[in-house]
């Protein structure tokens, strides 16, 4: 594993977000380890969309080298709406926008010298340690997967 290659994930994750349109503002995609800070006994939740490193996952390689599948989490948080009619379906065209971005397609920015590149896959995302407070918001997630092979030591 190559902290260096799940770094330049995150950071082109938080590039590509940025340039999807229709999309959100630039300053409120950012990278950060969660969408919401606890502070003392008070929590601040970042409206907007978060993008964070989450575990890598492992699959079969070959005999000289192993599949790594670096994580990328996308959470998104925004306010409810007062108006459920205007609310349904916003959480999901949002995911089926992302997904479409970055299903089996190379980020242009991945470097890699010890590494191959094999596809992107995105799956759903879930929240752990939810704070007090989040049922004011939609909350959604999804995992950005980069596959590379890479060679063993």
């Amino acid at each position: 594993m190559d902290p260096e290659v799940h770094e330049q994930c995150v950071l082109e994750t938080v590039r590509l977000l940025q340039g999807l349109e229709p999309g959100l503002p630039d300053d409120e995609i950012v990278a950060r380890r969660m969408p919401w800070k606890v502070v003392g006994r008070a929590v601040e939740i970042h409206p907007g969309e978060s993008v964070h490193p989450v575990k890598e996952r492992y699959a079969r390689g070959t005999n000289q080298s192993e599949d790594i599948g670096y994580g990328v989490q996308v959470t998104s948080v925004t306010p409810k709406d007062a108006s459920l009619k205007d609310g349904i379906g916003k959480p999901s065209a949002r995911r089926s926008q992302v997904r479409r971005l970055f299903i089996h397609q190379k980020p242009a920015n991945l470097t890699l010298t010890s590494a191959l590149y094999l596809t992107t896959t995105v799956e759903p995302g879930e929240l752990f340690d939810a704070p007090r407070g989040i049922e004011r918001y939609d909350v959604h997630s999804v995992i950005i997967r980069y596959w590379v092979r890479e060679t063993r030591p």
